[in-house]
């Protein structure tokens, strides 16, 4: 399993401040990813892997410390995901190929645009009825939502609950809202083949079968 950690580059300018940056290791081989995130030498605890608010710190490095705390966590959190992805994959990898999935990050999050992106390759991979499909379900999707963005860490049963009662509130038969939770599922599938999130079963607890008519 690749492991992570999170390291201190000083400034060679003194009185200015360093970089963090990310170190990713893998069958003894390494790969360093910088981050955007600025610190002093005495803000960072590297045994610990933290940030740390010195005494006499105004409030307002005090906020912007706490943020790059909080975005190291969820970089973390992301790392992990990755690297657990491709361990449960069975298939052989390289540093490089976390590193790549970690530098997609903020495309990644955002279900919709990696959905919309599924979409354009299906069309390009000739697989145009599927695109089809795949879009009519997400802007029945989005249209429960009213316009609010959706991450992979909002898709849960509970979601997908609701989203089922309002697509029955519109008349909608038990086959039509089967369509769209498969074709919702699907989408989410592929996400965690790619090891963009977790499998957390959100249909689970859906309709996603396929009636007889008469």
């Amino acid at each position: 399993m690749a492991s992570i950690r999170f390291k201190f580059r000083a400034s060679t300018v003194s009185g200015k401040e360093g970089t963090l940056f990310i170190q990713v290791i893998h069958k003894r081989v390494a790969r360093q990813v910088s981050t955007r995130y600025k610190l002093y030498q005495k803000e960072w605890d590297s045994a610990g892997q933290s940030v740390m608010v010195p005494k006499g710190t105004v409030p307002d490095r005090i906020r912007y410390l706490h943020a790059v705390q909080e975005a190291l966590r969820q970089d973390a959190s992301r790392l992990q995901l990755i690297i657990l992805a491709l361990d449960h994959s069975r298939k052989e990898y390289q540093t490089e190929d976390v590193v790549q999935r970690l530098l997609k990050k903020e495309q990644s999050d955002d279900f919709t645009i990696f959905a919309d992106t599924l979409i354009s390759q299906k069309k390009e991979e000739g697989h145009g009825s599927l695109a089809v499909k795949y879009k009519t379900s997400l802007n029945s999707l989005h249209r429960f939502l009213n316009g609010r963005r959706l991450t992979f860490g909002d898709i849960d049963t509970s979601l997908m609950v609701g989203y089922e009662g309002y697509l029955k509130k519109l008349g909608l038969c038990p086959n039509t809202t089967s369509f769209y939770m498969r074709n919702l599922r699907a989408i989410y599938n592929q996400a965690v083949e790619q090891g963009i999130t977790l499998q957390n079963h959100p249909f689970a607890r859906v309709y996603t079968g396929i009636a007889k008519t008469v």
